[in-house]
């Protein structure tokens, strides 16, 4: 059986309330609007998502909230500060380290380090637009310590909100 990844940049988010860090921005009146129809095309599509890596960062969090309503159900959770900002290095290394136990894997996170994985994995230069999606089979990986920048997985799925709206 593959494993699958599904990498999620964050909704959109707002930036009316000044003051804020970085870390604290929530989500727009877009972002929430979006994320929960987000959760309900990985519904549609029988995504079994057993586990969620997660960023700290406040709109990560909140889209995770969201896309949880639209798929209708609660996913098991880690969340990391590295993924604030992270490289595609750093997306990899946290997927390295997942029990074997799991098979479809849901990393919530943020460009460019996302945008650039995106493009590594497929090998197609595009836009990675706050709350898309891309999602990768990996169809001989049998251990999660093996995963890397360098695979070459399927893509199986690209979508992004404007698509669904």
């Amino acid at each position: 059986m593959p494993r699958i990844v599904i990498l999620m940049r964050h909704a959109k988010s707002s930036w009316k309330e000044t003051g804020l860090s970085d870390l604290e921005r929530p989500l727009n009146k877009r972002g929430l609007r979006v994320a929960p129809l987000m959760g309900e095309w990985l519904r549609s599509h029988r995504f079994e998502i057993e586990k969620c890596l997660c960023s700290t960062a406040r709109r990560t969090r909140h889209t995770l909230e969201c896309v949880q309503v639209g798929y209708d159900r609660q996913i098991p959770t880690e969340y990391s500060e590295k993924l604030y900002a992270s490289s595609p290095h750093e997306i990899v290394r946290h997927l390295q380290e997942l029990e074997n136990e799991f098979q479809t894997v849901l990393v919530i996170a943020h460009n460019p380090g996302l945008e650039i994985l995106v493009e590594r994995w497929s090998g197609i230069t595009r836009s990675f637009p706050t709350a898309a999606i891309a999602v990768f089979s990996f169809e001989e990986l049998k251990d999660w310590s093996a995963i890397s920048i360098e695979s070459k997985p399927l893509e199986i799925q690209f979508q992004i909100p404007s698509q669904l709206q």
